[in-house]
């Protein structure tokens, strides 16, 4: 029988020891490494935050049966506004679509969300078979003297905009943007807030 020189154990398990030591200190390090060498891309939100958001100015608005509507009474829910300048063509449509979609794929929570277009004037109301297939979107006009205190907060490319319970503008949507994205940022906000 060949018994192992009290030495040669000796080195055998300081290596083993030694073995141990640096894959536990690897364990630790690891996640402190990977802080330091990666960092998130951005934020979670898919839609451009407005920063910081901007209060709706104190405006009275009409619908399209000529009753006044303060823009304050978008209070109280999330509200999905459309801005519309001259005849509702193809990026108004296809805004109306996805506003509704997005609206409906919220489930139980579609009952805090309110759609809104904003129409500068009668020639940008969108035509009556058009609007019946969205009967749950508001269109509210502005006259001219309206439309120029909202264009500052609104862009001219036909984006969406989302509006807070607060009625602070607090995101922006391109109007290209897929829609999945919209509802993901909708519902994320929906989630997290007792608001609306």
């Amino acid at each position: 029988m060949v018994v192992a020189a009290p030495a040669a154990v000796n080195t055998v398990n300081k290596f083993k020891g030694r073995a141990q030591l640096l894959l536990l200190a690897a364990l630790f390090a690891a996640p402190l490494v990977a802080v330091y060498w990666w960092t998130p891309g951005g934020s979670v939100n898919h839609g451009a935050l407005i920063e910081p958001p901007a209060p709706l100015p104190a405006l009275t608005l009409y619908t399209l049966e000529g009753a006044p509507r303060p823009l304050a009474e978008v209070r109280g829910k999330w509200t999905l506004v459309l801005v519309q300048r001259g005849p509702c063509a193809e990026v108004c449509r296809r805004n109306l679509y996805n506003a509704r979609q997005v609206r409906l794929a919220q489930g139980r929570n579609a009952r805090r969300v309110r759609v809104l277009l904003l129409a500068a004037g009668a020639d940008s109301v969108p035509p009556a078979e058009v609007m019946r297939e969205h009967p749950q979107t508001e269109v509210w006009t502005a006259d001219a003297p309206a439309m120029a205190q909202l264009a500052p907060l609104f862009s001219p490319r036909g984006d969406v905009y989302l509006v807070d319970p607060l009625g602070n503008l607090m995101m922006q949507f391109d109007s290209a943007m897929n829609p999945s994205l919209m509802r993901k940022d909708l519902a994320r906000l929906l989630r997290v807030s007792s608001a609306g």
